[in-house]
C-alpha cells in the first residue's frame, strides 16, 4: 500500500471518527431533550414502595429500582435510577421513594434520580472516544505525509 493510499485510509477513519461522534453527541442532546420533557410533564409527587432493586454498576451504591405507586386508588409501576451515599442497594428494597408523575397521565412516570441520566452519559463518553479517535487518525495521517 502506498503512502497516498495510506493517507487516504486515514482521513476516511478521521472522518468516519468523527461523524459518529456526531451521531452520538445528537442522541446525548435527544436523551436530554426527553428527560427534560418527562420532567415538565411530571409535576405531582407520590411516595410510592420500592419493589426491586439491582446494582446499575459494580458499584452498589448506585441502583435500578421499580417501584409501585399509587394515584387515585389506581397502582401504577414505574423505574428509576437511584445513587446516594452508600450501599443503597442494600437498604433500598422495601422502602419508600419519590415518583413524579403527569397529573393528567399518572401512568407516565419516573422514580427518583433524573430520567434517562445513565444514557445521556454512555452517549457523551462514546462520542468523546470517538471524537479523540478522529484527531488521532488525521495526525496519523499528517506523520505519514511528513515522512514522504
Amino acid at each position: 500500500m502506498s503512502k497516498e493510499e495510506r493517507i487516504s485510509r486515514s482521513k476516511k477513519c478521521a472522518i468516519g471518527s468523527f461523524i459518529i461522534a456526531l451521531v452520538f453527541v445528537c442522541l446525548a442532546i435527544y436523551c436530554k431533550m426527553e428527560a427534560q420533557n418527562l420532567q415538565d410533564r411530571c409535576t405531582e409527587t407520590v411516595t410510592g414502595e420500592v419493589i426491586s432493586v439491582f446494582p446499575a454498576s459494580g458499584f452498589r451504591f448506585q441502583s435500578y429500582l421499580t417501584a409501585h405507586y399509587v394515584v387515585n386508588d389506581v397502582t401504577y409501576e414505574t423505574e428509576g435510577h437511584y445513587s446516594s451515599g452508600y450501599s443503597s442497594f442494600d437498604t433500598l428494597s422495601r422502602k419508600a421513594v419519590t415518583v413524579h408523575y403527569d397529573p393528567a397521565s399518572p401512568d407516565v412516570s419516573y422514580a427518583a434520580d433524573s430520567p434517562k441520566r445513565d444514557l445521556m452519559i454512555l452517549f457523551i463518553i462514546i462520542a468523546v472516544v470517538f471524537g479523540i479517535g478522529a484527531p488521532a487518525f488525521l495526525g496519523q495521517a499528517g506523520h505519514i505525509r511528513k515522512s514522504m
